[in-house]
């Protein structure tokens, strides 16, 4: 076969009036035929290599060398031929590992590299290791193609961080060999991601001043630096002082005088918060319920 080594003696030769004193190769195999030793008592070792790998199952190829035997008096035979039949077997497929580049946001479509085969086609690719969990998700095709999506899974990654997340993949020839499993490498690059803040809602009298602070915003992937006011209170609604810290001041002033004992009316204002990274999350909206009370009369 295309992988086994040979070892075989040549046929004994005969001498009408002598004895056959020894062997000695007349032509080698050649170049590309895969290597060949041969000793003096006609013993010899052939070794295809990687000569015949070209060779699908079933296919054969002949290769000769031929040899002369001597006898007590010197005496040297015509060169006889030794045919060897290599015959082929199916060679695995030789797969490609490969790198990627994502965004923590972003799906990768990708395809792994073609895989190669000395004596047959490729029929398929499949997948052997998955990217595991907490690594977003992955859909391999039987193509060799593939899309992979970060999903939130690595937002947690600050803008310039990375982590590397790997899957392995065979490939199958028409032979139904498979590869040795190689692996993609995919590097997944952070982007900042927008602070999440969060709505409010408060009451205070009508002539009372609240002080008030807005709830604390959340970030991934970093810190909170400042709080911005998005929309005020409007007019006719009081006053309202709002401070980088989150922090604010709501006066009614005489705007709800107009509200009896037990009425109210809702105010509004909306802010913003800002990450390290200069991330701006979605506005959210502060509700401050102003109760009525009874005013004196003029």
């Amino acid at each position: 076969g295309e992988n086994s080594v040979l070892s075989g003696q040549v046929p004994a030769a005969t001498d009408i009036d002598g004895t056959i004193a020894g062997y000695d190769l007349a032509t080698d195999v050649g170049t590309g035929n895969g290597s060949l030793s041969f000793n003096s008592d006609g013993s010899y070792s052939f070794t295809p290599g990687a000569d015949f790998d070209g060779l699908a199952a079933g296919e054969s190829r002949d290769v000769t060398f031929s040899y002369t035997a001597t006898d007590n008096d010197g005496g040297v035979s015509a060169p006889k031929t030794v045919t060897i039949t290599v015959t082929g077997t199916n060679d695995a497929p030789v797969a490609v590992a490969n790198t990627q580049t994502t965004g923590e946001n972003s799906v990768l479509s990708g395809q792994v590299p073609a895989a190669s085969d000395v004596d047959g086609t490729i029929a398929s690719y499949a997948l052997d290791t998955g990217v595991g969990q907490g690594n977003g998700s992955l859909t391999f095709n039987a193509d060799g193609s593939y899309s992979f999506t970060p999903g939130t899974d690595f937002d947690g990654l600050a803008a310039g961080e990375s982590r590397d997340v790997t899957f392995s993949y065979t490939a199958t020839d028409n032979d139904g060999g498979v590869s040795a499993p190689k692996t993609v490498t995919i590097t997944v690059t952070g982007t900042n991601d927008a602070p999440v803040a969060v709505a409010d809602t408060q009451t205070t009298g009508e002539n009372s001043v609240l002080s008030g602070q807005v709830p604390a915003a959340t970030d991934v992937d970093g810190t909170i630096a400042s709080y911005a006011l998005d929309t005020g209170v409007g007019q006719g609604n009081g006053s309202l002082t709002f401070n980088a810290d989150g922090s604010y001041s709501f006066a009614p002033g005489t705007d709800f005088d107009g509200l009896a004992t037990g009425e109210s009316r809702d105010v509004t204002f909306s802010y913003t918060a800002t990450d390290n990274d200069g991330g701006v999350s979605e506005p959210k909206t502060v509700t401050i319920t102003v109760t009525g009370t009874n005013d004196a009369p003029v």
